[in-house]
C-alpha cells in the first residue's frame, strides 16, 4: 500500500492496536502547489511501501508481508510453473524461465532489504 506523509515515517511504526507498518522504499517527493506561485519554496512530502503486520514485527512476517504485497499468490504460482513448463520443453519461450528469475532475484532483494533494515532499525520496536 502507497502512503504519503509530510514527515518521513519509521521504518516500524506501532499503529498501538497489535499492529505495526512496517514502511520501506522511501521517496522524497515536491508537493502540488495549488496556486502557481514565485519564491515559494515547494513543499516536501514522503511516499513509501507500507505493508501492515499483526503482533510484534519478526524478520520472517515482515518478509512474507512485502512479498504478498508485491505478488498475490496466483502470480507466484504461474511464475514458478510458467518455468518449468519452459525447463521441461512445454514451451520454447525463453522468457517464462527470465521472469522467474526475475522474481526469484527479487526475492532476494526483498529479504535483504527486509534484514538490513531489523539490523538498523530495531530499536524502533521497543514502544
Amino acid at each position: 500500500m502507497k502512503s504519503v506523509s509530510d514527515d518521513k515515517p519509521n521504518v516500524f511504526q506501532n499503529l498501538g492496536n497489535g499492529s505495526w507498518f512496517y514502511n520501506y522504499d522511501f521517496k522524497e517527493v515536491d508537493q502540488p502547489q495549488e496556486v502557481d506561485q514565485e519564491n515559494v519554496p515547494v513543499k516536501k512530502s514522503w511516499e513509501c511501501e507500507s505493508v501492515k503486520v499483526w503482533g510484534i514485527p519478526t524478520s520472517k512476517t515482515v518478509k512474507k508481508a512485502v512479498i504478498s504485497n508485491t505478488w498475490d499468490v496466483t502470480q507466484e504460482i504461474d511464475l514458478a510453473n510458467d518455468n518449468k513448463r519452459f525447463e521441461l520443453g512445454i514451451s520454447e519461450d525463453k522468457t517464462l524461465q527470465d521472469k522467474y528469475i526475475a522474481y526469484l532475484n527479487k526475492v532476494e532483494e526483498i529479504k535483504q532489504m527486509v534484514e538490513s533494515d531489523f539490523l538498523n532499525y530495531s530499536g524502533q520496536l521497543i514502544q
